[in-house]
């Protein structure tokens, strides 16, 4: 019994570190226009595929969409787009596809091929619209892959590069999701086989041990496997539905006024960072951004920056004392904020604090709400003198206070610091 506990509790572990790498939506608003984004897939082999972009603002010709289905049987692609695509898009199709088979009709170029009286393919093109269409029992292989092709090129001219990245992102985000609840249910089951198997104290417990331990071993598996995906996606921009889920949560409520005060030192920096990934071109709205950086460099909404430039934003961070060896993920979506550490130094942050008499003991237990501009200590403000000492004390050890973090000791050598998502969830650094 002792063994297969122990492979529970590592998985536990392994599920908890799935939270740490969660990492957006593609809208945004204001009060003058908005714009929204919306992406689908009907399955990993792309044999659907649709993107639609609109825009209430009625002086710019934003509306974009591409709808794409692929079968055995036939291939079809529509598209609208802004008419300043419109030669590239055509320069494309004139250089891949038959002169022969051109004409030009009433201003829109057609591209037209059949064989014994059936249509193999057509193409439409205007200048704000697309569309293809291709008969694959009756075309080859060879020009059913090369039409294909041309379909994914156009896309990618059409909804961008970036849009295009942040849609495998997501996909890989939500595939990601699917293994954590997955391993969540098989670490479910071997819990209650193992529950089973301490019943059954005779001769079927051997049983019972062994599939579990199965079972435990295949959840830690995907566990591993989900970690991996998040850690990417978030790399490419994506948002895990845990974070997303806390954006929508009122305790992550942030004021963009907020002022450094009390050693909090993050809203000058989230200010100064927001302002430079604007004037970089990095983010097109200050309302929706995923900041990572970790030992591989540092990324901005599924945009891996330069050495030069992470020079300037460690530069920026390290001015309000968040070190360079500092990692942290930051999310904002509108008015709220997630800041997970990926580094946090509890232990450390734990001796600091007993040394400041903020904490009694390594071992008794406590709740802290790491507000930054306020503080509570199991759900008593603390002073202002005590938040200025937990602040700076926090920062030493790579833990930025944010709207809704908290820090917990809940047994000796048992502490968690992050933000609880539900009951039984966290979004942090668990240590055991």
């Amino acid at each position: 019994m002792k063994s297969i506990t122990k492979i529970l509790a590592k998985l536990m572990m392994l599920l908890i570190t799935i939270s740490l790498q969660a990492q957006t939506t593609s809208s945004s608003s204001s009060k003058s226009s908005s714009t929204t984004s919306i992406h689908s897939d009907s399955d990993d082999d792309n044999s659907s595929y649709s993107y639609s972009r609109s825009s209430k603002d009625k002086s710019k010709n934003n509306n974009v969409s591409v709808s794409i289905s692929s079968s055995d049987d036939s291939y079809t692609l529509h598209a609208k787009f802004p008419e300043e695509k419109h030669r590239e898009i055509k320069d494309l199709l004139t250089k891949e596809m038959s002169s022969k088979n051109y004409t030009l009709s009433k201003g829109k170029d057609n591209w037209n091929s059949d064989s014994n009286g059936e249509e193999v393919y057509k193409v439409n093109l205007s200048k704000v619209k697309l569309t293809m269409s291709l008969d694959k029992n009756i075309a080859s292989s060879s020009l059913a892959k090369k039409i294909e092709a041309l379909g994914l090129t156009i896309r990618t001219i059409i909804v961008g590069e970036q849009n295009e990245a942040r849609r495998d992102a997501e996909r890989m985000q939500r595939q990601a999701d699917r293994l954590r609840r997955d391993a969540e249910q098989m670490q479910r089951e071997a819990n209650r086989m193992q529950r089973e198997a301490q019943r059954q104290v005779a001769r079927n417990s051997s049983q019972y041990r062994d599939e579990a331990k199965k079972i435990a071993n295949e959840a830690r598996r995907l566990a591993v496997k989900a970690s991996y995906l998040n850690v990417e996606a978030a790399h490419k921009g994506a948002i895990s539905s845990l974070v997303r889920q806390l954006l929508r949560d009122s305790k992550t409520t942030y004021n963009d006024n907020t002022k450094n005060s009390f050693n909090w030192t993050w809203p000058e920096a989230q200010n100064e960072l927001l302002g430079a990934f604007k004037k970089d071109n990095l983010i097109d709205t200050k309302n929706d951004v995923v900041f990572i950086k970790d030992a591989t460099g540092i990324y901005v909404n599924g945009k891996h920056l330069p050495r030069g430039k992470i020079a300037k934003y460690n530069s920026i961070l390290t001015k309000y004392s968040i070190s360079k060896t500092h990692y942290l993920t930051f999310y904002k979506t509108n008015n709220h904020i997630v800041l997970v550490n990926d580094n946090a130094n509890l232990e450390g942050f734990i001796d600091t604090a007993i040394s400041k008499d903020i904490l009694d003991s390594a071992s008794r237990e406590v709740k802290l709400s790491l507000n930054g501009a306020t503080a509570y200590k199991n759900g008593s403000e603390v002073s202002v003198a005590v938040l200025k000492t937990l602040n700076d004390a926090l920062l030493q050890n790579n833990i930025i206070p944010a709207p809704g973090k908290v820090f917990e000791i809940i047994k000796s050598k048992n502490y968690k610091l992050g933000y609880s998502v539900g009951d039984k969830t966290h979004l942090g650094t668990w240590q055991m």
